[in-house]
Formats: C-alpha cells, structure tokens, sequence
C-alpha cells in the first residue's frame, strides 16, 4: 500500500521525519519497503489571468496575450484558439523550467515579444 506522508498528517498528529516513521512503524510489525521523496517536475509556474487577447499580425494560428499574475503584467504568444479575456492559466514566466528540463526563455515570435508560456497538459 502507498500512503502519503500528507495524507497521513491530516489524520494523525506526529512531529516525525519520514524516516522516524517509517523505523517506529517497522518496529511495531508493519514492514516499509521504501520511502519514495516525489518532487515536482517543474517550477517557476503560477497562476494567472488572461487580460486581453487579439491575433497576432503577421501569424494566423497565433494570439497575443496580455497576462497577469497578481504583481506584473506579461506579453504572451499563445498558438492556443480556446483561450479567452478572464480565463485562469498556468504561466510559465522566464526563468521556469517544464517537464522535459525545458527552461523558458524571454523571445521574439514573428515580431512579438513573448515573456512566458501558456500551459495545458
């Protein structure tokens, strides 16, 4: 059985690192065959608004998006059609890194300045 050492906190009140646990638990009868640390596979991504989006000029399948994450504002392109003014995104601002070890970088797309990238799954 997998159990998380989150999910077990909001049951049961303990002050113990994983492996403290894990020791008492195998000392009490229930063996623990490995304790597993998951860590995110991206970082530098936040939550954001769409302000506005219009087409590019000079780019038919691509938008220009102005996007906010609550402190600055970002021109993004977004190749995206189901995208709307008010929609709540993930943006991977510059400086982010994505599945796949990718990094965001600030770029020129057909003429536009791009701050950021847009996420989906």
């Amino acid at each position: 059985m997998l159990v998380s050492l989150k999910w077990l906190k909001d049951y049961i009140n303990f002050d113990l690192t994983a492996q403290e646990l894990a020791d008492r638990l195998t000392m009490a009868g229930l063996e623990v065959d490995e304790i597993k640390t998951i860590t995110p596979k991206f970082s530098g991504v936040v939550v954001a608004e769409i302000l506005s989006v219009s087409p590019h000029p000079k780019a038919d399948k691509l938008s220009l998006c102005s996007v906010a994450d609550g402190i600055e504002t970002y021109p993004v392109v977004c190749g995206a059609k189901n995208i709307k003014a008010g929609d709540v995104v993930p943006l991977a601002k510059v400086g982010a890194v994505i599945p796949g070890g990718y990094t965001i970088k600030s770029t020129v797309l057909r003429g536009e300045k791009s701050d950021g990238m847009l996420c989906s799954e």
